[in-house]
């Protein structure tokens, strides 16, 4: 399955698409609505019971308790990262900010990197850190600018 390896990014139509065929083993175009959150965590995605319980009273779905790929996609490309707002994402930065300048390490941005949810090779990071972070001398990154190149995307 394709890696949606920014996460700080929904899945794209196509990854949507892909998961939900996976779980769609009998080929009937259709999933239990209890297979969602498998589906949006093999998306990397981590939602809470409660997340999960909201988005299947959102999406609705037959009276069988399935759901076609049609309405899956249209309701999970809105909702998919909804609970990972700016702000939410600000504040764990924030946690690791020790001078309360918008600023931490490369050290500690690779830490919540990896505790975000992604399943990420170094190689990877090295990637993003490389692509998304401006490093300064001192080996640290603004870490709103790094946000917002993320979610732009």
């Amino acid at each position: 399955m394709a890696s949606n390896n920014n996460p700080f990014n929904p899945p794209s139509d196509s990854e949507l698409a892909e998961a939900f065929r996976l779980f769609d083993k009998e080929g009937t175009g259709r999933i239990s609505k209890q297979d969602i959150g498998s589906v949006l965590r093999s998306l990397g995605q981590n939602p809470t019971q409660g997340e999960l319980q909201d988005m299947i009273e959102a999406i609705g779905g037959s009276a069988d308790g399935t759901l076609d790929q049609a309405s899956f996609e249209q309701k999970m490309s809105g909702t998919v990262n909804s609970a990972e707002t700016k702000e939410e994402i600000l504040e764990v930065f924030r946690v690791f900010d020790k001078t309360g300048e918008g600023l931490i390490s490369v050290t500690d941005l690779r830490h919540l990197m990896k505790c975000l949810g992604q399943n990420m090779r170094e190689e990877e990071l090295d990637e993003i850190i490389r692509g998304e972070a401006n490093v300064n001398d001192n080996g640290f990154v603004d870490y709103a600018n790094f946000i917002d190149a993320l979610m732009k995307g």
